[in-house]
């Protein structure tokens, strides 16, 4: 018998699935029909197929092995539970409220990356930043990587330059100027693929990738989860030690978009890339474990495009509805869309 290594993972889509590597960190997209021929034993995934040409592109790619079925009890299954060893695992925060005390208070939750917006960088913002980098190695904090959201900027600035030499700074994004107005770079709607690995799809199996342990403080000092939520929850002006900063993100309402996973999401319980995704759209609650989005994603998994791509429909030109009354597919129209984009019966 044939047998999937543990560590890759079937994902079906709507029209397609993936095989997902998650110590070699690729994937490979596979029809529909190889999926629905793997089969789920004790522990492992196995196969029940004589075709050749599946058999080859499965053993060339070392996903599957062969295996008599009485020793399939040698190979456990991968534990996909998560956890991390900090409260919080990034922090964005605004310059204009930053200061070393805050600073310290931040990285007693043990975070590794924190993320800091500039309105616009001159030579004051641009010491303060240098006081912080010097006050993170002097002190030996957690923090090992700073990333920069510049929102008035330009790539040619001095200061910028100077920004990339600085060694734990990982990152410096700078806002483009469209149609007049600076684009909102660290908060704009955002779906990105990482390379499958085990960190995050583990984490995805019951967690959402993007909010979970996050903490944002905006321009006014104001504690959020992210900069996409609208809830408050203190202001850390008024936060005098991290034991207050851990009421409050220990609080069920500041978590409550931790724990909302992507197969609970409309659409994307219907996407191969949901375990490999980091998607910074606001989930909204339907109900108890249902949950859907006001923009839409880049991708339709039920046509399998992308918005750049020729044939690309949004979802509502496909007949599917997602709001606050349900979720509805029409297919017949999507059947009839598919047919003609990719001769499907």
């Amino acid at each position: 018998m044939y047998f999937l290594y543990s560590n890759i993972k079937l994902v079906k889509g709507s029209n397609r699935s993936i095989l997902y590597d998650l110590h070699n960190l690729k994937y490979d997209l596979i029809p529909n029909e190889l999926y629905y021929l793997f089969k789920k034993s004790n522990t492992l995934f196995y196969l029940e197929s004589e075709n050749s040409e599946y058999i080859d592109f499965l053993n060339k790619n070392e996903y599957i092995f062969e295996l008599e079925k009485e020793e399939e009890v040698l190979f456990p299954s991968l534990d996909l539970s998560w956890d991390y060893p900090a409260e919080l695992t990034n922090i964005i925060v605004h310059l204009t409220v930053l200061n070393l005390h805050i600073l310290s208070v931040l990285a007693e939750s043990n975070v590794k990356a924190i993320g800091i917006i500039i309105n616009e960088l001159n030579e004051t913002s641009y010491n303060k930043i240098l006081s912080i980098v010097n006050s993170r190695i002097s002190k030996e904090t957690s923090i090992q990587a700073i990333e920069i959201f510049i929102l008035n900027g330009k790539d040619g600035n001095v200061f910028v330059k100077k920004l990339k030499d600085i060694q734990f700074i990982s990152k410096v994004h700078i806002s483009k100027l469209i149609n007049g107005t600076h684009e909102n770079i660290y908060a704009q709607k955002r779906v990105i693929l990482n390379p499958p690995n085990i960190s995050l799809y583990t984490e995805l199996q019951s967690h959402h990738s993007y909010f979970n342990r996050k903490l944002y403080i905006d321009e006014h000092g104001n504690i959020k989860n992210a900069p996409s939520a609208s809830d408050i929850y203190g202001n850390i002006k008024k936060i005098k030690t991290y034991k207050n900063l851990k009421e409050i993100i220990e609080l069920e309402d500041f978590r409550k978009y931790w724990f909302v996973k992507k197969h609970e999401c409309d659409v994307c319980k219907d996407c191969e890339f949901r375990y490999m995704c980091i998607d910074n759209r606001l989930p909204i609650k339907r109900k108890e474990n249902e949950f859907f989005h006001l923009e839409e994603c880049d991708y339709n998994p039920y046509i399998s495009k992308w918005v750049y791509q020729k044939g690309y429909k949004a979802l509502t030109e496909c007949g599917i509805q997602s709001n606050k009354q349900g979720f509805k597919i029409n297919r017949k129209k999507l059947n009839t869309i598919n047919k003609e984009l990719w001769g499907d019966d």
